[in-house]
């Protein structure tokens, strides 16, 4: 698209003291008639690029010129910036890195100090405390395999500790809460699943591509979801749990208790998820009620205990 390319020849130009119609025109597999065209406009556009006559003449923008603050001010540029940063610290792509590069350019010089000291106010860190090589290994996996479409093999170990050999067609990379999810069509399966990062294991790109499939994952977890049975669930947490309450929970969940004790109604889907969530506050709460998932903690409880005795 024109579009495009005129931003493209924009960004070269900020990175570059000057460049020739003959390179551009090269570089975007056009005519140099084709590069007139666009300079002009971009001209009109009030952004001064000129010309330098010689034989080692070309085009180059203005020294003193500034991107007009309308179009991306200081605090816009921050917050991609901050963004694609925190991204990269996992993928370390080197698309993202030229990507960064390219933004960082469109700061005049005398705004450089003053966005360096922004980026450092406030720092978008997706990486958990204490990940592994190991770990961003295999999140750049998946992510290379989503980039150029192929086929990714992996021994999957799901919940109940079951292991099954899986090809998928991996679709989007889903970073929530502190957990990586991989949304992808699953050929033993049929059908579109999520699967959990760190579960995977002796991931391979196979030499197969397949043809992306342009599909929400937010529109089928909504499908599943709707599938699911969800329950009512009343947790009773001590007072020395206030902390992760107020992070974990939200205002109109929770009621204070005389006793200093906290109530949090929460409705969840009924899952395991809901029990190894339960069990990690360990003796802090009490779940009040249903009856069915106290009775099923009470059992997890009772093989735990047998393990010690």
């Amino acid at each position: 698209m024109r579009i495009d390319r005129m931003l493209s020849i924009i960004i070269i130009l900020l990175n570059r003291n000057q460049v020739t119609a003959r390179e551009l025109a090269k570089e975007f597999e056009v005519s140099i008639r084709t590069i007139y065209r666009d300079i002009d406009a971009i001209n009109l556009a009030g952004i001064p690029i000129v010309p330098q006559a010689g034989n080692r003449g070309g085009y180059s923008i203005l020294d003193n010129y500034k991107i007009d603050h309308r179009l991306l001010s200081l605090n816009d540029l921050t917050a991609i910036l901050s963004s694609l940063k925190g991204l990269n610290i996992t993928l370390q792509n080197k698309d993202f890195s030229q990507t960064i590069e390219k933004i960082e350019s469109l700061v005049p010089g005398e705004k450089q100090a003053e966005l360096k000291d922004s980026l450092n106010k406030y720092v978008i860190d997706i990486v958990p405390w204490g990940y592994s090589e190991k770990q961003r290994q295999i999140i750049k996996v998946v992510y290379q395999a989503i980039n150029d479409c192929q086929v990714l093999k992996f021994w999957y170990v799901n919940a109940k500790g079951e292991k099954t050999n899986r090809s998928v067609e991996p679709i989007t990379l889903i970073l929530k809460g502190n957990l990586w999810y991989l949304f992808a069509y699953c050929r033993l399966k049929s059908d579109f699943r999520f699967f959990r990062l760190f579960r995977m294991k002796n991931l391979e790109i196979l030499n197969k591509h397949f043809e992306w499939k342009n599909i929400s994952y937010l529109n089928y977890f909504n499908k599943i979801n709707v599938q699911e049975e969800e329950i009512n669930i009343c947790l009773k947490f001590k007072p020395q749990a206030i902390q992760i309450v107020e992070e974990f929970y939200n205002d109109d969940q929770i009621s204070l208790l005389d006793n200093g004790y906290l109530q949090v109604d929460v409705t969840w889907p009924e899952s395991e998820w809901v029990y190894q969530t339960i069990l990690s506050y360990g003796d802090l709460v009490e779940v009040l009620k249903p009856e069915k998932v106290r009775h099923k903690l009470k059992e997890k409880l009772m093989n735990m205990m047998s393990y010690y005795q």
